[in-house]
């Protein structure tokens, strides 16, 4: 102990020699939510040498850091959260110990690691070793997984990467990184960057990532894990009990590929492959590059939910290629990539089937804006919000994603889509590998499409809060019959299971409609429905088994709403399942709605959370206070 304290007082003394020439509060700024000091000392290339150790549930090793001195400072500073710094040294072979200080934790943004640099040092090792509660490591034991084996994950965006690697942790500055990551023998490692595709026999496993990437986009996944080829460069990863029912289902991504080329341009990535994870993934899905995370809850067995596929193969261009400079400018990635999505949807599917995930979309947005409203948090509303003094990961709602993608849905509209084909090639083809902000955006945008403003009112859209008069409206006759018969169902004094709208014919059957029909029938419903329809619905159509996330989600609002008891156990289990924020957040908000079911909620928070991600955890534990 005298040891440990005695080198502390030496490291410490030995950089405040260092630092002394000027104050504290001069070197270490927050810009972008990052204490790193890109604009003097950036990262180009990292490579990790990391150790998987499941049963402490910690990572120990090094990352080394090829730096570029970009402005004169003795200082090369970095992110980290919760982190054991070992030691630091400098040099490629003969390392050399070098002096550092590791700051006081921010409960959001960490720590700074500064280290002492000089102006001819091109490489920075630092070793360390993670904390079993790093909020970026998702360590999963045999009772979590279908294979009975441990499985870990990694989810970085916003600011999480900081807690497994020390890196500059700002979505601004783009490396590449190669990695030799060691695991049980029995499980099989992967990255967002080259992938086996099956398991070897020391468990030591090798990556490289050639093209520059945000930090955020350093993704890892430990399992036991099965690979199944769907055509020449693309390819799906599961456990294995499933990794056949996950092929058949994404049986379409040669297909996805193809129509995102056609509207974006060529795929730089190589391969493009597709990891489902269980069930505590706290997204839909992950773009990392070469290997999209994605969450079980999108394997139904009918396909009707690979849009969440499409979307984060969008991001190949939108987040991937061309990223948000800062948290604030985050609708970039995620309007850009809806609006993709739905593209790459209508030519899989047909125009109509993209314009009700718009009317899916679009009813999102209105909700969540509804809520933000309601607790008086305006700075969320506009599409650039300000995240100033905030965790970025608060931005990341409904806004960025349903209000950006009926922007670019409206400029569209307004310039047809031949124009707009051809804004979207060469604006992705201009930023490529490139970072923008909004208001370089905005430039651009009126320099490439003349009169804009004219045709819509731009700043309305991306500063303001209200709803612009001029959007994109969808209209398609599927989402009009479902909220007509979800009007006739609540209205009927006599029901019957055989409707009739306009001399047609429809069935309360689960196969008489398509996933997102069934949500809109839902949530249109009237809640004066009585507990006796609710329970004539349930018995013909069981929504409380159905094994359907997306309709589970409606039907457990509605059943909240109304008072619908017998559907409380099937919530309670679906809670315990499911990780996927998405489902919880709104269930959660509604249960919070009244002290009874708030005291439930609690309830089954505290024995469902040890399933969940600690983005999950966080933003229910907020809805909960």
């Amino acid at each position: 102990m005298k040891l440990f304290l005695s080198l502390s007082i030496f490291i410490l003394f030995a950089c405040q020699s260092s630092l002394e020439r000027q104050k504290l509060s001069d070197i270490i700024k927050v810009t972008n939510h990052s204490y790193s000091n890109v604009n003097q000392v950036r990262t180009k290339h990292i490579s990790l040498e990391l150790q998987v150790d499941f049963h402490n549930e910690v990572l120990k090793g090094v990352v080394r850091h090829e730096i570029e001195h970009v402005d004169g400072t003795n200082f090369f500073i970095l992110d980290t959260k919760n982190l054991a710094i070992l030691k630091v040294t400098k040099g490629k072979e003969n390392e050399t110990e070098v002096d550092y200080k590791l700051e006081k934790n921010d409960s959001v943004l960490g720590a700074p690691l500064i280290v002492s640099v000089g102006k001819n040092d091109k490489f920075i090792n630092i070793y360390y070793k993670t904390n079993p509660n790093s909020e970026a490591l998702g360590w999963l034991d045999s009772n979590q997984t279908m294979t009975k084996a441990p499985f870990l994950y990694t989810q970085g965006e916003a600011i999480l990467t900081r807690s497994w690697i020390p890196i500059q942790d700002v979505p601004s500055n783009k490396i590449t990184y190669d990695a030799t990551i060691e695991v049980p023998k029995d499980l099989l490692a992967l990255m967002s960057a080259t992938n086996p595709q099956s398991k070897n026999t020391d468990g030591k496993y090798h990556f490289n990532m050639l093209q520059p990437i945000p930090s955020y986009l350093i993704a890892l996944a430990v399992g036991d894990i099965s690979f199944r080829k769907t055509s020449n460069n693309t390819g799906v990863y599961a456990e294995t009990p499933w990794v056949d029912s996950v092929k058949n289902e994404l049986s379409d991504l040669p297909m996805m590929l193809k129509y995102g080329e056609k509207l974006c341009g060529k795929y730089v990535w190589g391969r493009y492959d597709v990891l489902v994870l269980p069930y505590s993934f706290p997204f839909g899905g992950m773009e990392n590059p070469r290997l999209t995370f994605l969450n079980p809850t999108v394997i139904v067995g009918d396909k009707s939910l690979i849009s969440v596929i499409a979307h984060e193969l969008a991001h190949s261009w939108s987040g991937n290629l061309v990223t948000n400079r800062t948290w604030e400018d985050f609708w970039l990635n995620e309007g850009w990539t809806v609006y993709l999505e739905h593209r790459i949807m209508e030519n899989l599917k047909g125009k109509e089937y993209a314009d009700v995930l718009s009317t899916i979309e679009w009813h999102e947005y209105i909700v969540e804006k509804a809520y933000y409203e309601k607790q008086n948090k305006h700075y969320l509303l506009p599409l650039k919000p300000t995240l100033t003094g905030l965790n970025p990961d608060d931005g990341m709602t409904s806004v960025p994603y349903g209000r950006g993608a009926f922007f670019f849905k409206t400029i569209e509209e307004k310039i047809g889509r031949v124009k707009m084909d051809a804004f979207i090639k060469k604006y992705f083809e201009k930023y490529r590998f490139r970072t923008i902000s909004t208001d370089e955006f905005l430039v651009y945008l009126r320099n490439e499409i003349k009169g804009i403003d004219k045709l819509m009112n731009i700043d309305e859209w991306v500063f303001g809060e209200k709803i612009p008069e001029d959007r994109f409206q969808p209209k398609t006759k599927k989402m009009d019959t479902m909220e007509n018969l979800a009007l006739l169902v609540s209205d009927s004094k006599s029901l019957s299971q055989i409707l009739f709208i306009n001399k047609n014919q429809y069935t309360l059957e689960r196969a008489e409609f398509d996933t997102q029909e069934w949500m809109q029938f839902l949530r249109k419903m009237p809640r004066s429905i009585s507990l006796k329809k609710m329970e004539q619905l349930n018995e013909w159509v069981d929504f409380n088994s159905w094994n359907n996330a997306e309709i589970q989600t409606e039907w457990f609002l509605l059943a909240i709403d109304v008072n619908y008891k017998p559907a409380f156990p099937a919530m309670e289990k679906f809670l315990g399942k499911v990780g996927r924020r998405k489902f919880l957040e709104p269930i959660y908000i509604r249960l919070a709605e009244t002290k009874e079911n708030k005291a439930y909620a609690r309830k089954i928070f505290n024995e469902s959370k040890n399933a969940y991600h600690s983005v999950s955890i966080e933003t229910i534990e907020d809805i909960l206070r």
